[in-house]
C-alpha cells in the first residue's frame, strides 16, 4: 500500500503538546485518521473497479446487441403466433389488474385506456383494485367503472376495508375471486399507465407458445418527459433501466426484476413462486425472484433465458451486491465521506483514476443508451469552446470564463437535460373545475339570459337527451316535486326542502339561477353539490352527449343540460325525494321532461320574461300550468283572478285537483319565525306545507289530514320552516371590510327581486328592516349624559339593564339617528325600468323611506361565461353602459315628478368628490362603469362619513346580488 502515500510519515519521538495547534492536528491524523481512510479508500478502490467492470460489460453488451441488429426474440415470429390464435379462436382468458390509492388525476385516463384494449371482451375482465381513503374519490372511480360496464366492458370494481400489505394485498386479494378462477394471464397496470391498444397482442402470444415463460415485461417510458429537467432526468434514468439493465440481463440470461406495471404474468406462476408476499416494500422484484429461482423463464422484448446454477449465483453477484448494494454504498461513503476527509488528510494520496475518471466514465456510459442530441446546439457549444480555449492560451481579458459557462449551456441542451422549446409541451392552466366551466360556457347559444327555446324551441330534444343519457327510468321512478311560478318558486323549493330533511329524506334540490357558483343550483340534503362529484357526473354527462349528439340532435343549451345534469345526480345519488324548481315558464321548461311527478305547486304569479311567456296574466299562466299532469295533484297561492281562471281551467282539462293553499298562520310557529325574512314569505310557506303533507301522503308516509293548519304542526315542519336558508333574498350582510367602531357603517340589503310585484314586496321588507334596526339600537341603548365636561371630551355613559356603565363617542350616537339608504340598482333590459322603480320608490316612500342617492352599475357576470371566475374587472374590456344610462334617466324623471321630495339634505355629506370613477353622476344618481367602483365609491364614502350609517340597498337582478356578494366574501 507504499503508493498511497507521498511519503513516509514524519513521527516524532517526543510529543510536544505545547505546542501550535496545527502540529497537535498533524499528529492527530497521522495516528488516528489515516489508518482508518487508508481502509476506507482502499475498500472504495475495490468496489469502483467492480462497478466500472460492470458498467463497461454491460455497454460492450447492448453495443454488440444494436451493431448485430438482432435479438433473440426474433426467432419467435409474432405475426405468425396472432395469426394462429385468431385462426383457431384460441384467445386465453385474460385478468387486468389496475391497483389504484387515491388516483385523483389519472383514474379516469387509466380505466379508459385499459377498457380500449383490442382482445374479445367476453375473453377480458377488467379488475379496478382501489384502495382509495378519500370517499368522494372512491365513488368518482366507480362511477367511472360504471360508465364501461354500460359500454359493454367486464369491469369489476373491488374495494377493501382495510389496506393490509398495500398495493402486493390488493394484488393478492384480487386473485382470489372466483371470476379469476378461468383466467390464464393477469397483466399488471399501475394506475397512471396507458397502453397502447394492441397491448395485449404483442405480449400475450409468447406466453402462449412458450408454456415455461411466467413474465414479459414491456418497456414504458413517461409521456410529458419534456415538460421539465426533472421528468427529463428521471426519463435518462429509466430509459438507461430498459436500455442496458433490462437488456443485458435479456440477451445475457442474467436476472432482470419485474417493473410493477406493464408485464403479464403467467397465473400459475405466481402461484407457483408463493404469490404476492407483503413483507417487503419491494414486491415486485421480490415476486420475480422467487420465481426465477423456482425455474420460471422471463422475457423482456422477446427475450428468453434459462436459469442454472451460474445464473442464479450472478443474480446474487450482479444484481444484488454490485447494483443494489455497492452502487448505493460507494455513492454515498465514497462521494460524501472519504473524499472530503481525504482534503484534509494529505498524508494520505486518492488516487486521481479511481476519484475522477472511473466515475465520469461511468456517467458517460450511464448516459451514452439515452441520449437524444441536438445537432445545431452541440456545434454551438464546440464553437464556443474553441473560442474560450483560444483565450486561455492567447488572451489577456479573461473572457474565457464567460465562454466556457455559454459552451456547457449549450451541451447540456444539446444532449437532451433540458428542452430547448420551452412552453410547448406546458400543460393547461385550467383546473378540471375551469374546464369544466369552459365546456359548459360553449353551451350558451343566446346573448341574453332569456332564451328563445324556453318559448317551445323544439322541446321534444329534451326527451332524445334523457334516453342518450338512459335516464328514462330513473326519472319515472323518482319521486319528485315540481313548482313554477314568477316570485315566490325559489322560496317555496326552499321551505319544501328543509321541511322533508328534518322529516328524514335525503333530498334532491334543482333550482336556478345561482348567485356565484353553478353547484349553488345542485343541493343535496341542503348543501351545494361538492367539486368532485359535480365534475364526475358532469364529464358522464358531457361525454354521452357529445359522443351521440348530431346535426340532428344537437349539444343541449345551457340550461336545458344542467337540468338534465340535476336529473342524472339525483339519481346517482338515490335521493328520496327530489325538488324541481322551472327555470323560466314551464310548458317547455326542460324540467318539464318529468312525466309523473308527486305533486305539483305553482308560486305567485306575475309579469316577468312578458317577451317569452306573453303579455297577459292570462298567457303567462296557461305557461306556468304547462307543468301540470293528469291526475297529479296540485296546489298554488291565491293568484290574481285572471291567473287564477285559467289555472282552474288548464287544471279541469286535465282532471287535476288543484288546491289553494292559505298562507301560513305565524301562530302555528311557536312563537319562532321564518327562515326566510318577509310577510309574502308566510305566503311560500303556506304553499310549501301543502307540497310536503300531500307528497309524504303519496308515498305512504303520511296520514291524510295529519298536517292541517288549523291544528298545529309537526315539529319537523317547524324546525324547517324556521332553519331554512335561501342567499341573495332579504339578506343582511354589514361590509367586512370594514371596522364600524372607527372608520363608519355600511350595510347591505340584499334583494334579487326583478318583477314589479316582487320589488314591492322587497321595498316593504328594506323599509321596515331599517327601521326595525333603528329601534332595536335605541331602545337597548338607553343613553344618559354624565356631564358637560365630559360630553364636550365626546364621552357618554350607557346603563345597560345589568347596570354595567360603558362609554359611547358622539359619533356612536349619531349613527343611531342619521342614516343614508343609497340604492344600487341593475336589471336585465328584457325587463321595463317604468314598471320597476316607481314601484320601488312609491312603496319605499308610503314607509317614509327615501334614497339619497342611486348607484347604476353593469353587472360583474357575462352572459357568455358560467362558473365562480366568470368576472371581468373595469379595465379588461370596454363596457357598454347605455343601458344603465337609461335607468339613470328613468330614476331622476321619477325625482323630479315627486312632490315635497327632501332627499338632497343629506346628499351633501359625500365629501370627496369622485367624479372621477363614474361615468356620469346628477343629482340624485351615479352611474359607475363597474360594480367594484362602486364598491369602493360606497366605502370611501363611508369613512369620509363615520357618523353616517350608510345602508345600500341592492335590488333588480339575483346576477348583481351574487356579484355584490363574491366582492364582499373576498
Amino acid at each position: 500500500m507504499r503508493n498511497l502515500f507521498q511519503g513516509e510519515p514524519e513521527v516524532k519521538s517526543d510529543y510536544d503538546f505545547t505546542g501550535s495547534f496545527t502540529d497537535m492536528w498533524r499528529d492527530m491524523r497521522v495516528s488516528m485518521v489515516m489508518p482508518p481512510l487508508t481502509v476506507a479508500i482502499c475498500i472504495c478502490v475495490v468496489m469502483s473497479v467492480m462497478m466500472f467492470i460492470e458498467r463497461v460489460y454491460m455497454t460492450v453488451v447492448v453495443l454488440l446487441v444494436k451493431f448485430m441488429g438482432k435479438k433473440r426474440y426474433t426467432q419467435y415470429k409474432l405475426e405468425a403466433l396472432k395469426e394462429d390464435i385468431e385462426q383457431n379462436r384460441s384467445y386465453p382468458m385474460v385478468l387486468v389488474q389496475i391497483p389504484m390509492f387515491n388516483e385523483k388525476e389519472v383514474y379516469k385516463l387509466s380505466i379508459g385506456s385499459v377498457c380500449s384494449l383490442t382482445w374479445p371482451s367476453n375473453r377480458l375482465i377488467v379488475q379496478v383494485l382501489d384502495d382509495s381513503t378519500n370517499e368522494v374519490l372512491r365513488s368518482l372511480v366507480e362511477l367511472e367503472c360504471k360508465r364501461w360496464i354500460e359500454r359493454g366492458v367486464n369491469v369489476k370494481y373491488e374495494t377493501r376495508n382495510n389496506r393490509n400489505g398495500y398495493k402486493a394485498g390488493a394484488l393478492r386479494e384480487g386473485l382470489t375471486k372466483d371470476y379469476v378462477y378461468d383466467c390464464e394471464f393477469v397483466v399488471i397496470f399501475d394506475a397512471d399507465f396507458q397502453p397502447d391498444k394492441d397491448f395485449l397482442w404483442r405480449t400475450v402470444p409468447y406466453l402462449l407458445e412458450n408454456p415455461e415463460l411466467a413474465l414479459v415485461q414491456a418497456r414504458w417510458k413517461f409521456v410529458n418527459a419534456n415538460e421539465c429537467i426533472m421528468t427529463r432526468l428521471q426519463e435518462m434514468s429509466l430509459a438507461y433501466h430498459f436500455a442496458v439493465e433490462q437488456e443485458v440481463g435479456s440477451s445475457t440470461c442474467q436476472f432482470f426484476g419485474f417493473n410493477g406495471t406493464a408485464g403479464v404474468w403467467r397465473i400459475k406462476a405466481i402461484e407457483d413462486a408463493g404469490g404476492w408476499k407483503d413483507r417487503t416494500t419491494v414486491e415486485d422484484m421480490d415476486l420475480a425472484v422467487r420465481a426465477s429461482l423456482k425455474g420460471w423463464k422471463f422475457v423482456f422484448v422477446g427475450d428468453l433465458h434459462r436459469v442454472s446454477v451460474w445464473k442464479k449465483f450472478h443474480v446474487l453477484y450482479a444484481f444484488f451486491f454490485v447494483r443494489k448494494i455497492i452502487a448505493h454504498w460507494v455513492t454515498f461513503f465514497f462521494y460524501c465521506i472519504v473524499i472530503p476527509i481525504s482534503i484534509m488528510v494529505p498524508e494520505v494520496h486518492l488516487p486521481k483514476p479511481i476519484a475522477i475518471y472511473i466515475p465520469a466514465t461511468i456517467t458517460i456510459l450511464n448516459s451514452s443508451c439515452t441520449l437524444r442530441l441536438l445537432f445545431s446546439e452541440l456545434v454551438m457549444g464546440l464553437f464556443l469552446l474553441y473560442v474560450a480555449c483560444y483565450d486561455i492560451i492567447f488572451g489577456k481579458d479573461h473572457m474565457f470564463v464567460y465562454l466556457l459557462m455559454q459552451s456547457c449551456a449549450f451541451f447540456v441542451v444539446g444532449v437532451g437535460y433540458v428542452d430547448d422549446k420551452s412552453g410547448s409541451n406546458e400543460p393547461s392552466s385550467l383546473s378540471p373545475y375551469d374546464e369544466a366551466m369552459d365546456a359548459l360556457s360553449s353551451l350558451i347559444t343566446q346573448k341574453s339570459r332569456a332564451d328563445q327555446t324556453n318559448a317551445g324551441l323544439r322541446f321534444e330534444l329534451m326527451f332524445d337527451y334523457v334516453k342518450i343519457l338512459d335516464l328514462e327510468e330513473s326519472i319515472s321512478k323518482m319521486k319528485i316535486i315540481h313548482v313554477a311560478g314568477t316570485k315566490g318558486k325559489g322560496s317555496t323549493c326552499t321551505f319544501t326542502e328543509a321541511i322533508l330533511r328534518n322529516c328524514g329524506f335525503r333530498t334532491g334540490m334543482f333550482t336556478s339561477p345561482h348567485l356565484i357558483d353553478v353547484r349553488e343550483r345542485f343541493r343535496l340534503d341542503g348543501v351545494d353539490i361538492c367539486e368532485e362529484k359535480f365534475l364526475a357526473y358532469f364529464w358522464w354527462c358531457w361525454d354521452r352527449l357529445k359522443e351521440k349528439c348530431s346535426d340532428d340532435i344537437p349539444m343541449p343549451n345551457l340550461f336545458r343540460f344542467l337540468a338534465l345534469l340535476a336529473f342524472k345526480t339525483f339519481a346517482a345519488e338515490q335521493v328520496d325525494v327530489a325538488i324541481m324548481e322551472v327555470g323560466l315558464g314551464g310548458k317547455f321548461d326542460a324540467t318539464n321532461v318529468v312525466q309523473t311527478p308527486i305533486v305539483c305547486g305553482i308560486a305567485s304569479l306575475g309579469y316577468d320574461h312578458t317577451e317569452i311567456l306573453g303579455n297577459t296574466l292570462a298567457a303567462i299562466a296557461g305557461e306556468k300550468a304547462g307543468i301540470l299532469k293528469k291526475g297529479v295533484p296540485a296546489f298554488t297561492v291565491p293568484q290574481p283572478d285572471e291567473a287564477m281562471e285559467v289555472l282552474k281551467a288548464k287544471a279541469s282539462q286535465l282532471d287535476v285537483p288543484l288546491q289553494v293553499a292559505n298562507p301560513l298562520d305565524s301562530k302555528l310557529l311557536n312563537g319562532l319565525n321564518l327562515g326566510l325574512v318577509g310577510d309574502h314569505q308566510y305566503v311560500n310557506a303556506g304553499l310549501a306545507i301543502k307540497l310536503c303533507s300531500t307528497w309524504l301522503q303519496n308515498t305512504g308516509h303520511l296520514e291524510p289530514d295529519s298536517t292541517e293548519q288549523n291544528n298545529s304542526l309537526p315539529q319537523q315542519f317547524i324546525k324547517g320552516l324556521t332553519t331554512a336558508t335561501l342567499e341573495g333574498r332579504a339578506q343582511i350582510i354589514p361590509d367586512p371590510l370594514l371596522d364600524t367602531e372607527s372608520v363608519g357603517d355600511l350595510v347591505f340589503y340584499l334583494d334579487g327581486a326583478h318583477s314589479p310585484e316582487s320589488m314591492e314586496v322587497c321595498a316593504n321588507w328594506f323599509s321596515l328592516a331599517i327601521k326595525e334596526d333603528g329601534r332595536q339600537q335605541r331602545t337597548s341603548n338607553k343613553l344618559i349624559p354624565h356631564n358637560h365636561a365630559e360630553t364636550a371630551s365626546t364621552q357618554v355613559r350607557q346603563l345597560d339593564t345589568s347596570h354595567n356603565i360603558h362609554f359611547f363617542t358622539i359619533e356612536q350616537i349619531l349613527k343611531l339617528y342619521l342614516k343614508m339608504q343609497i340604492l344600487l340598482f341593475n336589471c336585465m333590459s328584457v325587463r321595463d325600468p317604468q314598471l320597476l322603480l316607481p314601484r320601488l320608490m312609491k312603496t319605499c316612500s308610503g314607509h317614509g323611506i327615501n334614497f339619497n342617492k342611486a348607484l347604476f352599475v353593469p353587472n360583474m357576470s357575462l352572459y357568455t361565461k358560467v362558473g365562480s371566475t366568470s368576472s371581468v374587472s373595469s379595465t379588461d374590456s370596454v363596457t357598454d353602459l347605455s343601458w344603465q344610462l337609461t335607468l339613470q334617466r328613468v330614476w331622476e324623471n321619477i325625482i323630479f315628478g315627486e312632490k315635497g321630495n327632501t332627499n338632497g339634505e343629506l346628499g351633501s355629506v359625500e365629501g370627496k368628490d369622485h367624479s372621477e370613477t363614474s361615468v356620469k353622476s346628477c343629482e340624485n344618481s351615479v352611474v359607475f362603469s363597474s360594480l367594484p367602483l362602486a364598491i369602493k365609491w360606497l366605502r370611501d364614502a363611508a369613512k369620509q362619513n363615520r357618523s353616517v350609517k350608510m345602508q345600500v340597498l341592492v335590488t333588480g337582478s339575483l346576477h348583481l346580488v351574487g356579484d355584490v356578494m363574491k366582492l364582499l366574501k373576498k
